[in-house]
């Protein structure tokens, strides 16, 4: 895990990849979910940031905050020299890549990037990391195996390797609860205890 930056506002990582934003949201939100739906959400992440790059105001909805300098084509958030070597398959259609640290952190999106919401706590845990035990001859920390997990989720949703399984879906919440912006909306897919929707219009 590389280095994160405390603000006054919050918690802002550094240095980190759009698929390691990805997967720390997936983790944090999900992390004790089906392995089906850590995907669905995953996907819903990738709809919104293929959304997001069809144009500014899409990009504002999907993936506010991101700067100016965003160039079509090229995904700043898919590590240098990885699988796809900083550029993402499929040309000018595949600039999305890049979106995916701004739509992870939208707001309303995902909880756990607001620093009130009960997910926060996953989130500082997976950023923290497992706890190294001091003193002498005590065992290594265990690795969370659910992280592992959901970063190789992200990875085949950064690649764009990942199927959709919501139908397009752009929104998403619990399956326990109703919010209000869900009522007389149709669901496109319920997945693992998540309830998607496809609101675009």
């Amino acid at each position: 895990m590389t280095a994160t930056a405390m603000t006054a506002t919050g918690m802002t990582p550094t240095g980190m990849t759009g698929t390691e934003i990805l997967a720390m949201t997936l983790r944090a939100e999900a992390g004790d979910r089906p392995v089906r739906a850590l995907e669905a959400l995953a996907a819903l992440v990738v709809n919104r940031a293929r959304l997001a790059a069809e144009g500014a105001a899409s990009r504002a909805r999907f993936a506010p905050g991101f700067g100016p300098g965003f160039a079509p084509g090229f995904a700043p958030g898919v590590a240098p020299g990885g699988a796809t070597g900083g550029r993402t398959p499929g040309g000018m259609g595949a600039a999305w890549a890049g979106l995916l640290p701004q739509v992870c952190r939208a707001p309303f999106l995902f909880g756990c990037w607001n620093p009130r919401h009960p997910h926060r706590a996953a989130l500082l845990a997976v950023l923290r990391g497992p706890v190294v035990p001091s003193g002498g001859a005590q065992p290594a920390p265990r690795p969370d195996l659910l992280f592992e997990v959901c970063r190789r989720i992200a990875c085949r949703a950064a690649g764009g390797g990942l199927p959709d399984p919501t139908a397009g879906a752009t929104h998403w919440h619990d399956g326990c609860e109703m919010p209000g912006w869900a009522i007389g909306h149709i669901p496109s897919a319920e997945i693992g205890g998540l309830v998607f929707y496809r609101l675009v219009g």
